[in-house]
């Protein structure tokens, strides 16, 4: 990362603030209630022991999950009662050792496990299915996690070694997603919290309100929880995207007799700029019942939902400029010897686009469990139900200067603060033609039913514990529906009802020269209502299609525990047997500018299965005093399904031009043997520290990558001929591998004097390294891998306050792998770090204060093709504070 003067003496500032505090909250702590000097823990209530504050109990609780636990996991704990570290589950996650996100908007969205892309992590919230779709083309697997308030769990968990009951889907690991227990809390508890967020760059102040309840009843054996979350956003951000790059040839100068033009033959430059302005408004509403009943000690009922519901309304605002359509006028090569750092173009083509997206995202879920355990066993029967749409609706204007401009490019300075500029965007605007005035639906579904039973026998054994076997049963269905119309009226921009002449990117510099900064805009959902299409809405996209998925899972498994040799030895073994079944239907899409496009409702039928034995084992040796040095190991045969995308029975031709694309409905799933080996040493006052190192490893096989063949379609009924095109499709290739090795630290320093011993730290570092070869022979590392990812998180509490400075960082990754025969123009994302600041106060009479600063140092998301020089994306999107008071009881 970056860190600017202004940005090193702002972190700075939070963290002399803190320091300056301590005299004051030492004060503050003499006037509460007397603690013990000896103890070092943050109180608690002994009834219960539910932990009421502190980053470092939290530390502390996730720390007891992972040492307790017979596989290989990492967890993270609520500091409090309604209160967790981070205010997104994704951004939560990042801090786990091994684990990587990825960002839209500046936000954090989806999650990798030690290197793999987000399709190969399972996420589970109370051991249902969840997977959201959000701002997406296609249902897929991979859950967006930004629509999930973090304060609703009392754990996250991350299992990164499979036992055989825990279900298929993840290569990666499985994101558990754990809410409160109200038998466990066992009293009446009650929270309320009210804040607000502030978004720096776009100058907006947005509310925040949180409720907790919980309460027992009939002599504590029946248990009430609901917790709901509101909080609204106001945020922008400032984009500037290039596409894919092109060598330059004599065909693309402007005058191939000019010697200066000539010089430039070989270079390469962006085929597309675009800049973007996304302004917008969100609203997140959460909520999360469970009922628990326990009348005596054999038999445990409860019964849960969850809602999340996201809508969001943003105005997006673009120019782009196709330089590729134009010709070269001049420029000049930068210090690589290749690529253009400045270029000029004339007769290029410039879009001046202008999109409204209104978007509902809501998922929910019911889950029932019955537990009875007679004498030594134990029965479960869990039923599920668990849905996700989002229903997007677009209103966009879409104008064209059709190779009539001049401009260029200049990143001279620096490919983080490029200069844009093309004549086309001081056109009157009457002189801009309307190519497109649309309203665009799309509705994207998943639906899942689900149901398992689990039985366990407890053995009165010296080392065997016990043998558990079951089954499950789940039916998913993934829908997509896209339909367009489009407006009658002859226009331009200057018909519409407010266009206008729009500010946009100048990523948080404020004006600088040259940088393109005015362009013509309008306001889509005005425009379009002025002028509405006469066709009647219909879902009718090429790319309407259903799949459906069934599987049927049993295994079983041995649980020892016991004395090996003077060591605990304990652990799990078994074997998992998975049967999955596809079915679905799609369209055929051809297009011709002779005949138009035709749409074909017959396209061949998705019918697919495959049947999967998956062995697992986790070991778990303990020695040493207390047992405190533990040597895990473990390894797993594990799968992840196709995406939907990957085996969508759609098809889409292009009759002139011979080629179209198409999913691959007989992929099988990626497999793997996924091996694990670490060691994890605990030590200090009540062994609140920790040394551990894992080694993973994953041999992939039928790893899925995109290919070209050669097929023949014809269509005799609709009039269009039999003839051969060249396919995108998918099949599966060769083996591909990951490896690496996490190693975590953390401790507080009670060990030193004062007032050093309120301090303390929790930090971890992975290195991965994968690679995997494609159809064409190039070889790249897995998506979304970076080789170094670190955590570092140092924390200071004393009395009713406690601070935290969290720094996150990853080097740079691979995004989208290249297409191409020679591997160029493969998309990577660049390294970079973030600070976050969180300040805490909590007074003995339950009143709670939070202050919390994101993205402290303005990091701005960049990603390049090949080389860091060739600009892919740029985004900025400024600093978020955020501040609420609370109270709990």
């Amino acid at each position: 990362m970056r860190l600017t003067t202004k940005s090193a003496l702002y972190a700075g500032t939070l963290l002399a603030t803190a320091l300056v505090l301590n005299p004051a909250i030492a004060m503050a702590q003499e006037q509460n209630e007397e603690r013990d000097q000896d103890d070092k823990t943050p109180s608690a209530t002994p009834e219960d022991g539910i932990v009421v504050t502190g980053f470092r109990q939290a530390f502390n609780k996730a720390l007891d999950r992972k040492r307790n636990a017979d596989q290989v996991i990492d967890v993270i704990t609520n500091e409090d009662i309604g209160q967790f570290p981070d205010q997104n589950v994704t951004e939560a996650l990042q801090r786990i050792a091994g684990v990587s996100i990825q960002r839209n908007n500046g936000e954090g969205e989806l999650v990798s496990i030690r290197g793999l892309d987000p399709i190969f992590t399972r996420v589970e919230i109370d051991g249902r299915t969840t997977t959201i779709t959000a701002d997406s083309s296609n249902p897929e697997r991979s859950a967006v996690l930004s629509p999930l308030v973090s304060d609703l769990y009392s754990s996250i968990e991350v299992v990164k070694s499979p036992t055989a009951a825990d279900v298929e889907g993840g290569i990666g690991g499985t994101v558990r997603l754990n809410t409160p227990s109200p038998l466990e809390i066992g009293k009446l508890t009650f929270a309320a919290e009210a804040g607000v967020n502030y978004s720096e760059y776009r100058e907006s102040t947005e509310p925040n309100v949180l409720g907790f309840y919980a309460d027992t009843f009939a002599n504590g054996t029946l248990g009430v929880l609901a917790i709901v979350s509101y909080e609204e956003q106001s945020r922008r951000v400032d984009l500037y995207q290039n596409n894919p790059y092109f060598t330059i040839g004599e065909g693309d100068l402007d005058d191939d007799s000019d010697p200066a033009q000539l010089a430039l033959v070989g270079g390469v430059v962006t085929d597309r700029s675009r800049q973007e302005q996304r302004d917008g408004d969100r609203q997140r509403f959460n909520a999360s019942v469970k009922v628990e009943y326990e009348p005596n000690d054999d038999l445990f009922l409860s019964l849960n939902g969850f809602l999340a519901r996201d809508e969001r309304d943003e105005d997006r605002s673009r120019i782009q400029a196709q330089w590729g359509r134009g010709n070269v006028t001049g420029g000049t090569i930068g210090p690589d010897g290749e690529t253009l750092d400045t270029a000029t173009f004339r007769r290029h083509r410039v879009d001046l686009n202008t999109f409204n997206r209104i978007a509902t995202i809501e998922s929910y879920g019911v889950t029932g469990d019955v537990s009875f355990t007679p004498d030594a066993w134990t029965i479960d029967v869990n039923a599920n139900y668990g849905q996700s749409e989002e229903d997007y609706d677009e209103y966009v204007v879409q104008s064209r200067i059709n190779r009539d401009s001049a401009g260029g490019y200049d990143i001279t300075q620096s490919a983080r603060t490029p200069v844009n500029f093309t004549d086309a965007a001081s056109l009157a605007l009457e002189d801009i033609d309307v190519r497109s005035l649309n309203f665009e639906q799309r509705i994207i579904s998943l639906e899942e039913y689900s149901g398992r039973t689990d039985i366990a026998y407890e053995f009165d054994s010296p080392v065997l514990r016990a043998i558990q076997f079951g089954g499950r049963y789940s039916s998913t269905r993934f829908d997509r529906l896209q339909g367009v119309i489009q407006s009658d009226a002859d226009l331009t921009l200057a018909d519409a009802p407010d266009a206008n002449y729009v500010v946009d990117n100048s990523f948080g510099r404020g004006a600088v020269d040259g940088i393109l900064g005015l362009w013509p805009s309008t306001d889509p959902f005005t425009f379009y209502n002025a002028f509405p299409s006469t066709e009647e809405f219909s879902f009718n996209d090429e790319q309407v299609y259903f799949v459906e998925e069934e599987v049927f899972a049993g295994y079983g498994m041995l649980k020892f525990d016991g004395d090996v040799g003077g060591q605990d030895l304990r652990g799990n073994i078994g074997v998992r047997y998975v049967d999955t079944g596809f079915t679905g239907e799609g369209r055929i899409d051809v297009d011709s500018a002779d005949f138009g496009e035709i749409l074909i409702d017959d396209a061949p039928a998705l019918d697919a299965t495959y049947q999967d034995w998956l062995p697992s084992a986790n070991v778990v040796l303990a020695f040493g005093e207390d047992d405190n040095v533990l040597f895990r190991a473990a390894v797993a045969r594990v799968l992840t399904r196709p995406t939907i995308e990957e085996i969508n029975p759609s098809i889409d031709l292009n009759f002139d031009d011979q080629d179209g694309s198409r999913g691959n409905p007989e992929l099988s799933p990626f497999r793997a043997w996924s091996y694990d080996a670490g060691v994890e040493i605990y030590f200090g006052e009540g062994s609140e520290g920790l040394f551990s190192a894992t080694f993973f490893y994953k041999d992939v096989e039928n790893f899925i990558a995109p290919t070209q063949i050669i097929e023949s379609y014809g269509f005799p009924e609709e009039g269009i001929a039999q003839q051969d095109y060249l396919i995108n499709t998918f099949e599966n290739g060769g083996a591909a591998e990951i490896y690496g090795v996490e190693v975590n630290f953390q401790t507080p320093f009670t060990f030193l004097p004062a007032p050093f011993d309120d301090f303390g730290v929790f930090a971890n570092y992975t290195y991965t390294d994968s690679s995997f070869t494609n159809s064409l022979g190039n070889t790249f590392s897995f998506p979304g891998a970076s080789e170094h990812v670190a955590n570092l998180v140092g924390y200071y509490e004393r009395g009713i306050f406690s601070t935290r400075l969290a720094y996150n960082y990853r080097d740079d990754f691979l995004i989208v792998p290249s297409s191409a025969a020679d591997g160029s123009n493969a998309s990577f994302g660049q390294g970079a770090g973030r600070f976050d600041f969180a300040a805490r106060l909590r007074f003995d009479n339950g009143v709670r204060v939070n202050f919390d600063v994101l993205n402290i140092t303005e990091e701005q998301e960049y990603n390049y093709f090949d080389t860091p020089n060739r600009l892919d994306d740029l985004t900025f999107e400024g600093r978020v504070f955020q501040f609420s008071i609370g109270y709990r009881y």
